[in-house]
């Protein structure tokens, strides 16, 4: 009678234990360095960047964007978001180039992010700093923009609600 006692109360341990540790899973959130991942640098080259939504043109665009897709891969508590863009090549018909920026949706200044591939990706990520005030005095690249740049489309689609 114990061990049928014992067995039972083992078997509703590993239950319990094996629920915890699924919802713990759910509740994970995927990081590298200071940001929460959205897409994996690995999904952004994965078939030839299939999971890169294509930029549809808007009203309030100030370019059009034929043939370009775009992906918000990663977000920070600070309202910073790491945005990944994939363009077709000029230097390789047929080809694509990927690139990217830094945005932080509270103002209008973008650090662009030049990668060949998924480890770069990776790298840029783990090496920004905490904040976005932190990643621009670190990052010479980064510059205001307004309404009238094309980087400000990128950033509607990035910040958008």
């Amino acid at each position: 009678m114990k061990l049928i006692l014992k067995t039972k109360m083992l078997k509703i341990a590993l239950l319990s234990l094996s629920i915890l540790i699924s919802v713990t899973a759910l509740a994970a959130v995927e990081k590298i360095g200071s940001f929460d991942i959205i897409m994996s640098p690995t999904q952004v080259f994965q078939n030839n960047g299939i999971a890169l939504k294509p930029i549809q043109d808007q009203d309030d665009f100030v370019f059009n964007h034929e043939n370009e897709s775009y992906a918000v891969v990663a977000k920070r508590a600070d309202g910073t978001v790491a945005t990944v863009v994939r363009q077709p090549s000029d230097m390789n018909p047929g080809k694509y180039f990927y690139m990217g920026y830094f945005f932080n949706c509270k103002q209008k200044t973008d650090i662009p992010m030049i990668f060949e591939d998924e480890k770069e990706l990776t790298d840029i990520l783990k090496s920004a700093p905490s904040t976005f005030t932190a990643q621009i005095k670190q990052d010479q690249s980064a510059q205001n923009f307004d309404d009238s740049m094309g980087v400000h489309d990128l950033y509607l689609l990035s910040c958008q609600k």
